[in-house]
This record gives structure tokens, C-alpha cells and sequence, in this order.
């Protein structure tokens, strides 16, 4: 069973469900490589509820939103 965040979150902005969660916010210049870096350190985010602070990126309208938990 697939208890991800992502298929419970929405943008706050739009309200689309097309979003990455992070912990960190990528920069504006970042790579290939610092991408794969950060996609994979994400994905080994535990599937359990979220603690901490994380940010819901919307991949349609760009909005960031910080989350603390």
C-alpha cells in the first residue's frame, strides 16, 4: 500500500495534486546531478506521517509552501 504524502496533498495555491515534496527548496541553477542527488534523498523519505519542516512544490504553477510538522 503506497501511503505517500503526495497522494494526499494539494497545491495551496491552485489546488493541483501534481506536486514533489522536498525538504529542502532547490535552487534556481541546479543540475542534473544535484537534481538526482536531491530526487533520491527524498524518496528515501519514510512513508510514515511527515515531521519537521518540508516544502510542497507544485510542478503546474511553481508555488512553494513551507510545512512544519
Amino acid at each position: 500500500m503506497d501511503n505517500r504524502p503526495e497522494k494526499f496533498l494539494k497545491c495551496s495555491k491552485c489546488g493541483s495534486g501534481n506536486i514533489e515534496i522536498t525538504r529542502s527548496i532547490p535552487p534556481e541553477n541546479e543540475g542534473f546531478f544535484q537534481k538526482l542527488l536531491r530526487k533520491t534523498r527524498d524518496r528515501a523519505m519514510p512513508s510514515a506521517p511527515l515531521s519537521g519542516k518540508f516544502y510542497v512544490i507544485c510542478r503546474d504553477c511553481g508555488n512553494v509552501t513551507m510545512i512544519l510538522k
